[in-house]
């Protein structure tokens, strides 16, 4: 029989890039200028993020690039993403910058980088350096990484496949709370995957997602509700509370 539940594909929400304390700035470059206070003239992250908040992209962005030429990495991070998310950016740039920040350990460059690398943006696709940047940033503890990471070795993308190894990396980012690491967890679980089937553990990972608006964990919720007695959907209720209580 075919299976049922669906698993996040070709739209986690961890294939977005981040660009960590500038993700703000980065949003407000799409809205009015809200003006400068006082005149700026040290260079400084956070002085760049007032420059893109008034509207001066162009000030902001020599800025960055200023810091980002004497090897600051959340410089580079964040001027890669304005390059990523501007009419008319520069990919090949924008990878060259998160390659030189991830490099240096900034963590979402590192996860940019990967990406980058996924998809062939800004230069060719590569499997393997993917999973290297990849690896770094998960290691780090960054859930979205985490659970591009399980997905490689879900899929023995860039590395041989491993749905345990999967399993370990996606269930880190589900226990800190990210939907697409609770939701690929609960499909594993009640597929039987890495080997064993909990649909009890299994819905409470849906559960958990789907209230995070994810709409594969929703689905998923609602097919495994009829497969459970009301006394298992209770217990999955009770299990789903203790794990949102420790969520770090």
């Amino acid at each position: 029989m075919q299976n049922r539940y669906t698993r996040p594909k070709n739209r986690l929400a961890s294939s977005r890039y981040l660009v960590g304390v500038a993700a703000a700035a980065i949003v407000a470059l799409g809205v009015a200028a809200v003006g400068v206070s006082q005149l700026i003239y040290d260079d400084t992250i956070e002085n760049a993020t007032k420059l893109i908040q008034s509207g001066d992209k162009d000030g902001a962005t020599t800025m960055l690039r200023r810091l980002a030429a004497s090897g600051d990495a959340d410089a580079e991070t964040y001027l890669g993403g304005i390059l990523l998310g501007s009419a008319g950016g520069d990919p090949a740039e924008a990878r060259k910058l998160f390659r030189s920040a991830a490099g240096r350990g900034q963590v979402f460059a590192q996860l940019n980088a990967g990406l980058m690398a996924e998809k062939g943006e800004g230069g060719p696709a590569d499997d393997v350096e993917a999973v290297q940047w990849y690896r770094a940033a998960a290691e780090k503890g960054l859930p979205a990484a985490q659970v591009m990471l399980g997905m490689r070795y879900f899929d023995g993308r860039g590395v041989a496949r491993n749905h345990a190894t999967a399993e370990e990396w996606l269930r880190k980012a589900a226990e800190r709370g990210h939907p697409d690491g609770q939701t690929m967890i609960g499909v594993i679980l009640v597929n039987g995957t890495s080997g064993h089937v909990d649909k009890t553990q299994a819905a409470m990972w849906f559960m958990l997602a789907a209230e995070q608006n994810h709409p594969d964990a929703k689905a998923n919720a609602d097919r495994l509700k009829a497969d459970l007695s009301a006394e298992q959907w209770r217990v999955a209720e009770d299990w789903a509370k203790g794990i949102k209580a420790a969520y770090k």
